[in-house]
């Protein structure tokens, strides 16, 4: 209920301060509005709402995991469609990380929380997209989203299941650069800021950070504050469930809260 009750006031604070494309004089963030914030549902990507649908219907079990604060800590054993109902991304901000992939031709990804892999599929219809890697800390998770990418014959993907203070060392080391990384999960402070300090090395001038749910808890508004006025980030954009945060040393230095 505390989480709840400030998730709200924050959200009645993006209410007021949220503005439109209208309202938008940098040329950079004018035409990335004007070609990703409208939302769409391209016809190679039906098949992906098909897939949320059936997740949704699934009464499998899937047993207990603690893998973190937020969304992903789980003490009772839920179904597949209580994870699905609970835990996906909404459409409209998985098709969002799509657009915006595709506008800015990204081609390796590193996603932090695969859940059942609906945004992971998002990301791999991504015309330019070489590669994904995503981890995954529940097993159980982990197979169902594994065996959706197989029916689909998705290549691209690289799953990986494990914790991710486990896998994320190992991965940035076989990585020279990502272009994309969201973060979806261990909604903690610590460990936002950690996450972060680590991806950096490993992005180019023209990389990308998203994190989820930014005002999600008091933990993760202390990150998304500082991380904001962070040097190393140009330009940043709060969308409400999500930040983003480009590097790009051409971009003068400012911050928006944007309606979505």
């Amino acid at each position: 209920m505390k989480n709840q009750a400030f998730l709200a006031n924050q959200y009645l604070r993006y209410c007021i301060k949220a503005r439109s494309i209208q309202y938008i004089h940098s040329p950079f963030m004018f035409s990335l509005m004007q070609h990703t914030f409208t939302d769409n549902i391209p016809d190679d990507c039906k098949w992906i709402e098909t897939e949320r649908r059936s997740f949704k219907r699934n009464k499998a079990i899937i047993p207990p995991l603690d893998a973190g604060a937020g969304s992903r800590v789980r003490k009772t054993a839920l179904t597949v469609s209580d994870i699905a109902y609970r835990s996906l991304q909404p459409a409209k901000y998985a098709r969002l990380l799509k657009r915006i992939s595709d506008f800015l031709e990204f081609q390796h990804a590193l996603e932090l929380g695969t859940s059942l892999g609906i945004t992971t599929a998002y990301l791999s219809t991504v015309r330019s997209m070489q590669s994904i890697d995503t981890v995954e800390g529940s097993p159980a998770i982990s197979t169902l989203a594994g065996d959706m990418f197989v029916r689909h014959n998705i290549n691209k993907i690289n799953l990986h299941t494990g914790f991710f203070d486990d896998i994320l060392p190992s991965l940035l080391r076989n990585r020279d650069t990502y272009d994309i990384v969201y973060i979806d999960g261990n909604h903690r402070y610590e460990s936002t800021m950690r996450y972060v300090k680590q991806i950096l090395p490993y992005s180019t001038s023209h990389s990308l950070i998203v994190l989820d749910d930014i005002h999600w808890s008091p933990e993760m508004q202390k990150a998304w504050d500082e991380i904001i006025q962070s040097k190393d980030f140009t330009l940043t954009i709060d969308i409400f469930k999500m930040g983003f945060l480009f590097l790009n040393p051409d971009l003068q230095k400012q911050h928006f809260i944007l309606k979505y």
